[in-house]
């Protein structure tokens, strides 16, 4: 109301297209989130520090711990002295380089004990300046493979221990 008179004056805006793209963009995100959660790999989000900042429910099945426990852990929780030193220096070269590492094998201990052998990828998070903020990736439990190949190896072993007294008794 105009002081004085009768007259008002109002301002209206538009905001059509602004609610249709933050309706776009909360669909997008609900998408993205479905897939992470449905996909069988580990996938994690951590800070500089290591510390969970996300994580799928593939990465609660591979530490056998649930999502909130998981998300006030730190990667170095899972690993003995050698393991960390590794994982450290992997992690070091992404942020040091920003380059991608893809499948270096790590080894983790699971909240019962239990070592599970794990592919890991990492890439670097950047903050909206460009600068480090943290690391991604996808672990994946390879620990049956790498069952799997021992065996075969042993059973490779065996057999070739088994030519050889063959040819020992054939001579």
């Amino acid at each position: 109301l105009i002081p004085g008179t009768s007259t008002s004056v109002a301002s209206i805006m538009d905001i059509t297209s602004m609610k249709e793209t933050e309706r776009a963009l909360r669909n997008s995100e609900e998408k993205y989130r479905n897939i992470l959660q449905s996909i069988v790999e580990g996938y994690y989000e951590v800070d500089l520090r290591g510390n969970f900042k996300f994580i799928n429910d593939a990465i609660c099945r591979i530490f056998d711990y649930d999502k909130e426990t998981l998300l006030m852990m730190n990667l170095k929780d899972f690993t003995d002295a050698e393991n960390r030193r590794k994982g450290r220096e992997d992690f070091r070269a992404v942020y040091d380089t920003g380059n991608v590492i893809e499948a270096f094998e790590w080894c983790v201990t699971r909240k019962d004990g239990v070592k599970r052998n794990v592919e890991a990828s990492v890439s670097p998070v950047r903050d909206s300046k460009g600068r480090p903020a943290g690391f991604r990736g996808i672990l994946h439990d390879v620990t049956e493979r790498k069952l799997a190949e021992e065996e075969r190896n042993q059973l490779s072993l065996q057999l070739r221990q088994a030519q050889k007294m063959e040819a020992l008794g054939t001579l």
